[in-house]
């Protein structure tokens, strides 16, 4: 099974191997609009899921936005957006929950549970074939799914869902 997810792995990488990380910031802030407000979760091997079509305002580029929620673990989440060509599916961003530990491999960083983050595919990871992805910082944009995925739309330039921030934690102190 291992193979098959690593040989997986290098062909959606190889089928993008000559993107640039400006091609990759392109994609990402060109203005989008969801296709399908009212899409249906579906719940599959324990988490919550939602798939949005996502189109480029000019229609040249398809995109797919998805959430991913543990429905036992709130901190256990991941939205993104995904680019569809016809070459394959490529992840552009991915905006995580702190329920787990991340390490940047090619920088050689970490960071523990409980931290937010926000996955961004590099041309290097893509070029050293490791998950295109596989870069992310963390961020104190957000707390939830829900405010992940505002923060995502606002940040990806996508129209079409109405999504609240989170709520300011009224027991942080705001200034020193």
């Amino acid at each position: 099974m291992w193979i098959g997810i690593a040989l997986l792995l290098y062909v959606r990488v190889m089928a993008f191997d000559n993107i640039t990380d400006d091609r990759i910031t392109e994609l990402l802030q060109m203005p989008k609009v969801v296709q399908n407000p009212n899409a249906r979760e579906t719940t599959e091997d324990g988490h919550i899921r939602l798939n949005y079509q996502v189109k480029s305002m000019d229609g040249e580029h398809h995109f797919e936005l998805f959430t991913r929620q543990n429905k036992r673990l709130e901190e256990c989440f991941s939205c993104g957006l995904q680019w569809i060509t016809n070459s394959g599916k490529l992840i552009l961003c991915r905006y995580n929950g702190g329920g787990h530990r991340h390490d940047n491999k090619i920088e050689k960083t970490s960071f523990e549970r409980g931290h937010c983050h926000i996955h961004t595919t590099t041309a290097r990871y893509i070029q050293a074939q490791y998950n295109a992805e596989g870069f992310a910082q963390t961020t104190d944009g957000f707390k939830t799914m829900r405010g992940a995925l505002h923060l995502l739309l606002k940040d990806c330039h996508i129209r079409g869902l109405d999504i609240p921030p989170d709520q300011p934690d009224l027991f942080v102190r705001i200034c020193g």
